[in-house]
């Protein structure tokens, strides 16, 4: 997998995302709305100590104009990706007093364009060589 989008600031839905009990490193997925926004949602641990409780899929919310049209292709095929929480950031750090998740998106580039992988010119043995019928 290579990366798609390195660093990708969302549009958050909630004012605390530490209050969702989110962390770095944390998997999300990648939704296409029937807009053509893309939605970010995370499965949030329980709140219970040692575990007890389920856990439950919140949306954390919604990716810029920019990440959306380069992964726009990838959702419409439902090409395998990969979603992780890289930042969350205080409001006390943020110059706009917001807090602010960053999260990075791994795929294949071949997944969206498959004429576009090279082919192997050199084969290791000759069709014309092989099982040929001696003369």
């Amino acid at each position: 997998m290579q990366v798609l989008i390195y660093k990708a600031g969302i549009k958050s839905a909630h004012d605390d995302p530490y209050s969702l009990g989110l962390a770095a490193g944390d998997t999300a997925k990648l939704r296409l709305e029937n807009d053509g926004a893309v939605s970010v949602t995370a499965i949030t641990r329980s709140r219970w100590p040692f575990g007890i409780g389920r856990k439950r899929q919140v949306v954390i919310g919604k990716l810029g104009d920019q990440a959306t049209e380069i992964i726009r292709p990838y959702l419409d095929l439902d090409a395998r990706i990969r979603v992780r929480i890289v930042e969350i950031e205080p409001p006390h750090l943020n110059r706009n007093h917001q807090s602010g998740i960053y999260i990075s998106v791994w795929g294949e580039p071949m997944d969206i364009k498959p004429n576009a992988r090279p082919k192997n010119k050199n084969r290791i043995f000759s069709p014309s060589r092989i099982n040929k019928p001696p003369e």
